[in-house]
């Protein structure tokens, strides 16, 4: 708890540079359901004071709060001010309240009622629609499970139905042009949502964790799905994107179990990292020819997703971009210069791998436990083999290496790997120079390619 000067009724205060007001900046917890009454006054050492600004996190996480009075004389309310308050029913902000720090009223999940009162220049709650709206912008700054959202309201702010794990289903109007970051974040129960066309931004993680939303049609016009916009939507089946979207950023489907089937529009630029790492039901991935880069984790631990065709405009993989997927084939094109390490780390289905010509270095544990890779063609213009690159690739082969020099190996690069038993193919005119180098003499056939 922040420095207080007094506390007087179970409630802390602290005295505002004016000297002549206070915050009110925390409160004792009691047992059992209890109502909080802040009062509009206080004297203290023979001076009054008024109390003008609730203060962040003030009363927040009191679960047994039922009953919250916030008097005439406040004029500010603090960001998280009461925060987790989930017995608080009603809510009643009054006329003197001229700033609300976004939701100020997060995770106060059995909220049914809120009303601004009606002589509040700065905020109101418009046709009875149980929230509050920021008059002056039309921003929908704070909403419930009984929300309606008023056709004047143009945006729907950060945070507005965070947690609101009561809210099943919500109507947005066709005024709304934006929803902005974490607005419906952890609404769990939450099944269905109909974004209209008039929507052209949504914000970052602003559906995450909604975990029985089954479906989203993102409308034409949004250009970025944003950081982890439907992160942990855990079963989300589908999701059309629409042509206008250009920007797919990091996370954006992470942790979408049940995702099937996603096309990426063309204009799409990268895949940025993690964004569908952990899609385990996922099998099927358009990756269209705008692509250029894969990034770190991109599709990690798709369980399901056995074949991908990467498009010649690709030219770099991340880091674990397929670790722990179950991909039985890959194509990479010859666009790809590079491949970072882990890229396919734990692909223990994948049987045939093609570096492409232009890939200098393969990378540490770039195809570390591919337990049934069989065949690998290593191109001329690799020189580097990073540490443990092929370690426990048990059911290699044959070996197909085109480099005149042989490339230079780091430790253990061939770790667990019965050697003797593989067949490694060299240009004709290196095979002495193979069977001289350091690691590569390990092989059990070093065989000139005809």
């Amino acid at each position: 708890m922040d420095k207080y000067e007094f506390c007087e009724g179970g409630i802390y205060y602290d005295i505002n540079e004016d000297e002549e007001s206070l915050t009110v900046i925390s409160c004792i917890h009691e047992e059992g359901p209890q109502e909080i009454e802040i009062p509009s006054r206080i004297k203290w050492y023979c001076k009054d004071y008024i109390v003008r600004i609730i203060g962040t996190k003030a009363i927040s996480d009191y679960e047994n709060l039922t009953s919250l009075t916030i008097p005439e004389t406040v004029k500010k309310i603090r960001d998280d001010a009461f925060k987790g308050c989930k017995g608080l029913k009603t809510i009643s902000i009054p006329s003197s309240v001229t700033k609300i720090d976004g939701n100020v009223f997060e995770k106060c999940n059995e909220i049914e009622s809120i009303k601004v009162d009606c002589f509040n220049p700065y905020f109101d709650s418009r046709g009875n629609c149980n929230a509050i709206i920021e008059t002056s912008t039309n921003k929908l700054i704070t909403g419930c499970k009984n929300t309606i959202i008023p056709d004047s309201v143009t945006t729907i702010g950060n945070r507005a139905f965070m947690d609101c794990t009561g809210l099943t289903s919500i109507s947005i109007p066709d005024s709304v042009d934006s929803i902005e970051g974490f607005a419906f974040c952890g609404c769990k129960g939450l099944t269905s949502i109909n974004i209209p066309n008039s929507v052209t931004s949504i914000g970052h993680l602003a559906f995450s964790s909604c975990e029985n939303l089954t479906s989203i049609s993102i409308p034409d016009g949004v250009e970025s799905i944003e950081v982890g916009t439907f992160w942990g939507c855990s079963n989300l089946t589908s999701v059309t994107i629409p042509n206008s979207v250009k920007y797919i950023k990091y996370s954006a489907f992470a942790l979408c179990f049940k995702l099937k089937s996603i096309n990426i529009p063309y204009g799409v630029t990268e895949i940025e990292d993690e964004t569908f790492i952990c899609c385990d039901e996922l099998t099927s991935i358009s990756i269209p020819d705008s692509v250029t880069s894969i990034g770190n984790l991109a599709f990690a631990s798709c369980l399901k997703l056995t074949s991908i065709t990467i498009p010649n405009s690709v030219t770099s993989i991340g880091i674990a971009a397929f670790d722990n997927s179950a991909l039985e084939s890959i194509i990479i094109p010859e666009s790809v210069s590079c491949i970072k390490k882990r890229a396919f780390d734990g692909c223990d289905r994948l049987k045939n791998i093609k570096i492409p010509n232009g890939v200098e270095t393969i990378e540490r544990l770039t195809f570390y436990y591919c337990l049934d890779l069989k065949s690998v063609v290593i191109p001329e213009s690799v020189a580097a083999i990073k540490e443990q690159a092929f370690l426990q690739c048990t059911s290699l082969e044959v070996i197909l290496c085109f480099a005149i020099n042989p490339p230079t190996l780091e430790e253990d690069v061939f770790l667990d790997v019965p050697l003797k038993a593989v067949k490694l193919f060299v240009p004709w005119e290196a095979v002495e120079e193979y069977k001289a180098a350091e690691g590569w003499k390990e092989f059990g056939a070093i065989i000139p390619m005809p």
